[in-house]
């Protein structure tokens, strides 16, 4: 690719055969709109965000690399789904985010590279950094909350008090619930 003097012009695609194999990568998005009331206010288009995706768009599709949309699914959701059938029809799966959420995709054939972190995750490394296994980060963020995700969580527990909860009892399933630890 190149970009012309002028600041604003367009990426232009060079004659290329691509990628032996086919594409190398999916760009998966997922937004809300303004007038989502389901949505956290955080997860609805930024400012300029709008105007940015269809470039984006554009320029992966020049490198050959599909893209997929759906107003109707979280990109969470979609990612989850088309890494597990990518790694089971033998696909080797590295998903890029800094979304603590996918440390629970973590494992044989999907690595993780947390991009605030700069740094390549496979189950053994999750679980050295979070304290757990890849499978149970979804209980930890069941009782901790995620704002990004608009799930509150139970009151009076942090991440520390959820790890320790699901490292005792194994999970949030309705043992714990109905023991009243939780409230």
């Amino acid at each position: 690719f190149h970009v012309g003097e002028d600041p604003q012009a367009r990426l232009e695609p060079r004659p290329a055969e691509g990628p032996p194999g086919g594409p190398v990568g999916l760009v998966v998005a997922g937004f809300h709109n303004e007038g989502d009331a389901g949505a956290p206010a955080h997860r609805r288009h930024p400012l300029g965000v709008g105007e940015q995706v269809p470039l984006v768009f554009e320029l992966c599709e020049a490198f050959g690399m599909p893209v997929l949309t759906n107003e109707e699914y979280e990109a969470d959701d979609l990612v989850g789904a088309l890494a597990y059938k990518a790694r089971d029809a033998g696909w080797s799966v590295i998903l890029a985010t800094s979304d603590k959420d996918y440390f629970q995709l973590v494992g044989d054939g999907i690595s993780m590279f947390h991009t605030g972190r700069d740094k390549l995750y496979d189950a053994k490394m999750v679980e050295e950094d979070f304290g757990l296994p890849p499978a149970k980060v979804v209980d930890v963020m069941g009782i901790w909350g995620d704002s990004i995700d608009n799930i509150p969580g139970v009151a009076g527990i942090g991440e520390k008090g959820a790890k320790e909860l699901i490292k005792e009892f194994g999970s949030i399933d309705y043992k714990v619930l109905a023991s009243g630890i939780l409230g």
